[in-house]
């Protein structure tokens, strides 16, 4: 089983793409970690059509957001020909939490 649920905050602004067969969303996450030294984890996100351009729309840094979705592992050639992977989160679903620190605005899109 593959799945990921989060609540974070938004620490970059979404990057839209919609050159490709599909529109997609690219966003970083910061997650509060469990324990004393509070120290955020930050994971990169994707997300697809519907979602990708509502996120465009609607979240800007500081947003924070809830994710479901799953994990991925990439593993890939740099320039200068050494390998290095990263591990990112593809969002199947995202939930618009509070806008900033005192609002609490909701929007829901789900695919």
């Amino acid at each position: 089983m593959n799945r990921w649920t989060g609540i974070g905050r938004v620490t970059k602004d979404p990057k839209l793409d919609v050159q490709g067969r599909r529109p997609s969303c690219e966003l970083r996450i910061a997650v509060k970690r469990a324990g004393r030294d509070g120290r955020d984890g930050h994971f990169d996100v994707v997300c697809f059509d519907d979602q990708a351009v509502a996120s465009a729309d609607y979240v800007k840094v500081g947003r924070e957001i809830a994710i479901d979705g799953r994990l991925v592992f990439e593993e890939f050639q740099t320039q200068n020909g050494s390998y290095t992977s990263r591990v990112y989160i593809i969002a199947e679903r995202v939930e618009f939490l509070r806008a900033g620190p005192s609002t609490g605005s909701s929007y829901n899109l789900s695919t």
